[in-house]
């Protein structure tokens, strides 16, 4: 039948595309371990590029490319450079429900947390950090929130940094 075929084609291709931009990730992360973050932001935006090919089917793995970009640009110190990245992928995952899809949305707004927290913007670092509490109540037991609020005192607050950023996905 041709729908069948038609759909069994468009099914591997749209996987042959997910493999190919996670293989490209998983390079991308082997670069950032070994902190060679600009070779890392360049596999992951290549990655970026495979899995925009098929946006809709592969939504996920494109907001995990941007994550990953952002966690690059962050870890050279480039915050601004790093935003974008993070909103676009908090923008393509929405109000998605499965467990993938918020588990990252957490992790993204922890990053943007850290972010800020670098920049020296309490007011949002506090905001994304409670989004990110929201969104993953019970991280699992090697996950540590990235920014901690300590407290307030007239105005001044404290914020310390208590893990690195956090990948959501395959830097895992």
């Amino acid at each position: 039948h041709p729908n069948m075929e038609r759909y069994e084609r468009e099914r591997s291709e749209m996987s042959e595309t997910v493999e190919q931009a996670r293989a490209l990730m998983e390079v991308g992360s082997k670069s950032y371990r070994s902190g060679r973050f600009a070779e890392a932001a360049a596999q992951y935006r290549e990655a970026l590029e495979v899995a925009d090919l098929e946006r809709p089917k592969n939504e996920i793995t494109l907001a995990m490319c941007h994550n990953h970009v952002g966690l690059c640009r962050g870890s050279q110190g480039m915050y601004e450079q790093a935003l974008p990245h993070y909103f676009e992928a908090i923008e393509i995952l929405g109000s998605r429900s499965g467990e993938e899809s918020i588990k990252l949305r957490a992790s993204v707004h922890n990053n943007i947390a850290i972010v800020h927290y670098h920049t020296q913007d309490i007011d949002a670092c506090e905001k994304h950090m409670e989004q990110a509490l929201e969104l993953d109540q019970a991280p699992a037991a090697d996950e540590q929130v990235g920014v901690v609020v300590l407290g307030r005192d007239d105005d001044v607050r404290a914020c310390v940094e208590v893990a690195p950023l956090a990948g959501g996905g395959v830097l895992d």
